[in-house]
């Protein structure tokens, strides 16, 4: 699976937007020791999905992460190219709050899955109010304006689930996963 295309092209956008805007500060040190696993699922309808996430979602240790072995994936993420109901971020999202349970699919096996389409957050932008996902925390935007980093990115100031305040760059918007596919 590690030489289909669009496998291909999520490990490059975990590579150089996840890890490279440092969204999750989890994601370099689980990249590096391999423990990141990216697989393109065949569904072609959303209902079609579930054995593959439970597939995966039986991958996954259940104990404690410092006792993986190098390589064996303490994340998964899979890639549901052919459903083409999904083109529509709106009916992603319905299928994601609804059937996966905004993610609590998987609770009883203590699991939490996030949601990433290409066409989140298109055409709109990050406000003041805003609930977003910060790592594995939700966080609540306290300033969507906040300035700008050295690399001339938006800066936003939120307050994470836990009560701390801290500062994010937003990237530019990135390329859509068709164009990171030709790469």
């Amino acid at each position: 699976d590690a030489s289909n295309v669009h496998t291909q092209a999520i490990q490059r956008w975990v590579r150089e937007v996840i890890i490279g805007y440092n969204f999750c500060p989890y994601a370099q040190p689980t990249a590096s020791n391999g423990h990141i696993r990216v697989v393109t699922s065949s569904a072609e309808a959303p209902e079609e999905i579930l054995p593959d996430l439970g597939a995966e979602a039986a991958r996954l240790p259940s104990g404690s992460l410092k006792d993986l072995a190098e390589g064996e994936p303490a994340t998964t993420l899979v890639v549901c190219p052919h459903v083409k109901a999904w083109q529509s971020f709106e009916t992603f999202q319905e299928f994601y709050q609804g059937q996966l349970m905004n993610g609590y699919f998987f609770a009883e096996k203590d699991i939490y899955m996030v949601s990433f389409h290409p066409h989140y957050g298109k055409g709109r932008t990050i406000e003041t109010g805003d609930v977003i996902e910060v790592g594995d925390q939700q966080a609540i935007v306290r300033d969507s304006a906040a300035g700008f980093s050295e690399s001339g990115n938006p800066v936003a100031m939120v307050q994470l689930s836990d009560g701390q305040e801290t500062y994010i760059e937003l990237p530019q918007p990135v390329d859509e996963t068709e164009e990171l596919v030709s790469k």
